[in-house]
């Protein structure tokens, strides 16, 4: 394991084939791939939180936890807009849709917020009564959007997930499709991506009744079930961070509870490599070919898979 930089920072995450964005306290920092290099530093925002990069457009939108954002042209890094106010807080990069010059994005109370890229607009343009939302996913011109009953009591179960498909529209608008009651699961965990840019989603099966998490993930219109090991038993204390996976390459890859990286098979219970890390771990950021990149709070590390 060999140190590439003295920086510390929080989080990780492969913007692009070209790309890499890395958190730290009030910055973004985007590095090439290919080069290692820094190419772009955002303007400073308190508490920074996340970055998305769309291919097509070529724009960057870094936010931090309490919904402030900038939008920047790369690979100039021209900021494009004044601060943006996303109205909502704590937003997951992976929950953002991003399609031509619209985002949309979740709020768990209130539904969908829509961010206009060319003029910084943000609306309200989704409203669920007497559900929350929360989760939404891309399939191709469409928004899969998951939501559960409200409930006055937090502690009561929520068995049942309904699920919306709405149409993207070419102005942004969503146009309701369907309503349905999912019955293969009852509970999703949280959503991430593999280092193909795949949504991967972690949910709970109601059907098998196992104890853990299964995975599904959308794909051609519709979601698959991915067979999962018994790693996935350990639960949800990755909550989103501290894992990879890469399906193409028959991988998982995280921080387990004693401190140690590991590399698996993904459909197995092989062990690839294991170390001890001594450190403590903020993210990690695998990349096929080449090895894990590991955020630690003395800086940054590089382990080679071979």
């Amino acid at each position: 394991m060999e140190k590439i930089s003295q920086k510390e920072f929080h989080s990780i995450k492969r913007l692009s084939k070209n790309y890499i964005g890395l958190t730290a306290e009030k910055t973004i920092n985007v590095v090439s791939c290919n080069t290692g290099k820094e190419v772009f530093v955002s303007d400073k925002l308190s508490n920074m939180s996340q970055s998305i990069y769309n291919q097509e457009t070529k724009k960057l939108l870094v936010y931090n936890i309490s919904g402030y954002a900038y939008l920047y042209q790369l690979p100039d890094g021209k900021r494009l807009l004044p601060k943006i106010y996303l109205k909502q807080s704590d937003i997951w990069s992976e929950q953002i849709i991003w399609e031509g010059d619209f985002c949309w994005y979740p709020s768990f109370r209130k539904g969908i917020y829509r961010l206009n890229t060319r003029t910084g607009e943000v609306e309200l343009v989704v409203k669920i009564k007497g559900e929350n939302v929360t989760h939404i996913v891309q399939d191709k011109n469409n928004i899969l959007v998951f939501t559960s009953p409200k409930t006055k009591n937090i502690y009561k179960q929520r068995e049942k997930v309904i699920r919306y498909s709405y149409r993207i529209e070419k102005d942004g608008e969503l146009k309701y499709q369907y309503r349905k009651q999912e019955e293969d699961y009852c509970k999703i965990c949280f959503i991430i991506e593999d280092v193909n840019k795949k949504k991967v989603i972690v949910a709970t099966s109601s059907k098998k009744r196992v104890e853990g998490d299964s995975l599904l993930y959308c794909s051609d219109g519709h979601l698959l079930n991915i067979p999962v090991n018994n790693r996935w038993k350990q639960g949800e204390w990755w909550y989103n961070r501290e894992l990879q996976i890469s399906e193409q390459d028959n991988r998982m890859i995280y921080v387990d509870e004693h401190g140690y990286l590991c590399i698996t098979e993904l459909y197995a219970e092989n062990i690839i490599k294991r170390n001890r890390l001594d450190k403590y771990v903020y993210d990690i950021l695998y990349i096929p070919t080449k090895g894990v990149l590991i955020l630690t709070d003395d800086g940054v590390y590089e382990m080679r898979e071979a």
